[in-house]
């Protein structure tokens, strides 16, 4: 049986140890989410033999007014066991392209405590090219063989930032003197595109202003992807990390908290993932702005977040 014991399975891998057979015990969900359409008739159409489908949308604090917030430990439970997952065996989420919103799940399922979680490289479409099998029937709703017990609400917070924190942040870059070393303070790493991050577009959600927080470094989640949507070699995604102002070796070396951004919280994870898989950032390091941008880029007149733009772009 091939261990689920890393942050991310390669199809080929799964292959060179004997396909499904290999992976008994490994509990498959399709997290897929789209911002203009319902990710789940794609999952009702095809998807891996004997997964399930976690709604970020739905598996999320409703008491909040801003995108997919992660929600408290009841609410996880309920959910987790409603879609048939258990805590205590491994986990692999995946989605029908590439990788977009798989890492945010991974990300929600290792803050509830879920041990062995990983992301399936490349999603679907290498699972596809890999001529692993797929279930094209109609879909049998699961229910849950053994618990899902997710880690208490104070644990689970750690993996997150709220905009106070961010804040704090900012004003300790702003005040940084020339020259200084921001490993010593930390780093806010947004996941959009560099035209938004520039404010060179609109953003996607209404009443949305255009920028990034100050002294945040721009990753595109994209630049780490290859052409099917599975992670570059780590070359190639060490060289994009320092590219954009991060030196991730002297950032593990000083333990400076790594804080991701992007518009709603979920491709932030993106970068987070590749960073802890495959360039050894250890976990405790990383936290997720959950607010993101659709928070700190409110438009509103009620003291607004500090926002900057880029000026003078070509």
């Amino acid at each position: 049986m091939l261990s689920i014991l890393r942050n991310v399975v390669h199809c080929e891998d799964i292959v060179r140890h004997g396909g499904l057979r290999a992976l008994k015990g490994v509990q498959f969900v399709d997290c897929s989410w789209h911002m203009d359409r319902p990710a789940r008739p794609d999952y009702d159409k095809e998807r891996i033999p004997g997964a399930s489908f976690m709604n970020i949308d739905q598996c999320a604090d409703m008491t909040s007014s801003l995108p997919h917030m992660m929600p408290k430990k009841s609410t996880i439970d309920e959910y987790m066991r409603g879609i048939g997952l258990r805590s205590a065996d491994p986990i692999v989420v995946y989605e029908t392209g590439g990788i977009f919103a798989s890492p945010r799940a991974w990300y929600m399922l290792k803050a509830a405590g879920a041990e062995q979680v990983a992301v399936l490289n490349g999603g679907l479409s290498a699972w596809k090219r890999n001529d692993l099998d797929t279930d094209t029937s109609p879909p049998v709703a699961s229910c849950s063989t053994g618990p899902f017990s997710a880690s208490q609400d104070e644990q689970a917070a750690k993996y997150f930032k709220n905009a106070k924190d961010v804040l704090g942040l900012v004003k300790k870059l702003s005040n940084m003197e020339v020259g200084g070393d921001p490993a010593q303070i930390g780093y806010i790493i947004d996941a959009r595109n560099q035209q938004r991050f520039n404010g060179q577009v609109d953003e996607p959600r209404p009443n949305t202003r255009r920028g990034h927080i100050p002294g945040s470094l721009n990753v595109p989640f994209s630049s780490l992807l290859d052409a099917d949507g599975g992670f570059l070699p780590v070359d190639v995604l060490s060289n994009v990390f320092t590219s954009a102002g991060l030196d991730v070796s002297h950032a593990i070396e000083s333990k400076a908290p790594l804080v991701f951004s992007c518009g709603s919280g979920v491709t932030a994870c993106v970068p987070l993932l590749a960073l802890v898989e495959y360039l050894g950032v250890p976990m405790e390091q990383c936290a997720v702005y959950d607010g993101s941008w659709s928070e700190w880029g409110l438009d509103t007149t009620n003291r607004p977040l500090p926002v900057e733009v880029t000026a003078n772009i070509s």
